[in-house]
């Protein structure tokens, strides 16, 4: 009987150890899998080491789910980014005395108002699947960085500002939801 418990015992050590092998195999295969398409998706951004730095997390999903997880996880990183940027340029507005300045700081304003307008409504259409309209709003949103951007160009106080480095995370991050968008259409 104590030989018996010893190889029963044995034996069950060494199926945890089996299964406990297994699974990380599974897990790695996984995180290569989701790796292989985080790398993916940044090779069709503008900027594809910032997308690595934004995108580089160990996902608990996969496929349509970590796609969508990672538009999700962009579009909230993009409405806190363009929430903070219509702050700085509202403050802006208050501190200069030139007018403008103070005009073209008032058009990014708007800009920035209507950028975040389109990415809360993204959120609803990664919800419901609804791609297109996704990488419509994504779209929209880049348009009205741009817009911004344009309004500043030509003002020198304003291109010393911390709005230009706002605008541009916010255009990468853009392009990050527009790559998750087209692939998610592609799986469609």
């Amino acid at each position: 009987m104590g030989s018996a418990h010893i190889i029963s015992s044995f034996l069950s050590c060494f199926m945890l150890v089996l299964l406990s092998i297994n699974f990380s195999s599974s897990a790695i295969l996984e995180m290569k899998d989701s790796d292989r398409m985080v790398k993916e998706i940044c090779s069709k951004t503008q900027d594809r080491v910032f997308c690595m730095q934004i995108l580089a997390y160990d996902p608990p999903t996969k496929g349509a789910a970590l796609l969508r997880s990672l538009a999700l996880f962009s579009l909230d990183l993009a409405q806190a980014s363009a929430s903070e940027t219509q702050i700085a340029i509202h403050a802006r507005i208050n501190d200069t005395g030139d007018p403008q300045l103070r005009e073209a700081f008032a058009a990014c304003l708007a800009a920035y108002g209507t950028a975040v307008s389109a990415l809360r409504d993204a959120d609803k259409f990664v919800a419901s699947g609804d791609y297109v309209n996704l990488r419509t709003q994504a779209s929209g949103a880049a348009a009205q960085v741009k817009r911004c951007r344009t309004a500043l160009e030509f003002k020198e106080e304003a291109g010393r500002a911390s709005i230009g480095v706002k605008n541009n995370d916010l255009k990468r991050t853009c392009s990050i939801i527009l790559a998750i968008s087209n692939r998610l259409l592609a799986l469609n």
